[in-house]
C-alpha cells in the first residue's frame, strides 16, 4: 500500500476512535454520518494511485462499511475477468485483517472494507467485502 494512502487511513482512524470512544450513552460502532465523514476525509486528497495498475477513484460509505472505489487503470474490461479479481480477495483479507491499525481501527470497531474494482474504461468489474468476521482471533 502506497504511503499516502497508509497516512490517510491512520488519519481517517484516529477520527473513527474519537468518535466511537463509548461511554457517552452512545451505541457501539460508528454512524452513517461518521462514514460519510470518514470518506469525505480521504476523498479530500483526491484520486490517488495505489501502485503502478490501481487507482484509488474515491471512497464511499455504506452502513457500517467503508467502500474503496478502485480503477485498473491499464486494463480494459475485456482484459480481466472479475474471478481474476475475486481471486484476490483472501490476499486483501489477509493483508486488512493482519495490520494493525486497520484492524483496529476499522474491522473491531464493527466497520466492513468493501472493494470495488473497475476497469480504465470504467466497466465495473466487480466487488467483495472484509467483514469484521472474516479476521480469525
Amino acid at each position: 500500500m502506497g504511503n499516502r494512502l497508509m497516512v490517510l487511513i491512520l488519519m481517517v482512524a484516529v477520527v473513527v476512535l474519537t468518535a466511537c470512544g463509548g461511554g457517552d450513552g452512545e451505541p457501539d460502532g460508528p454512524s452513517q454520518e461518521l462514514l460519510l465523514e470518514v470518506a469525505s476525509e480521504i476523498n479530500k486528497g483526491g484520486p490517488m494511485m495505489v501502485d503502478r495498475e490501481t487507482e484509488l477513484v474515491n471512497v464511499g460509505a455504506e452502513p457500517s462499511a467503508i467502500v474503496y472505489n478502485y480503477r485498473l487503470v491499464n486494463l480494459t474490461a475485456a482484459d480481466i475477468t472479475a474471478e481474476e479479481i475475486q481471486a484476490l480477495k483472501p490476499t486483501v483479507v489477509n493483508s486488512a485483517c493482519s495490520q494493525p491499525k486497520t484492524r483496529q481501527d476499522f474491522l473491531d470497531q464493527g466497520i466492513a472494507m468493501k472493494y470495488s474494482y473497475s476497469a480504465k474504461d470504467m466497466v465495473f468489474l466487480t466487488e467483495f467485502t472484509v467483514e469484521p468476521s472474516d479476521c480469525s482471533a
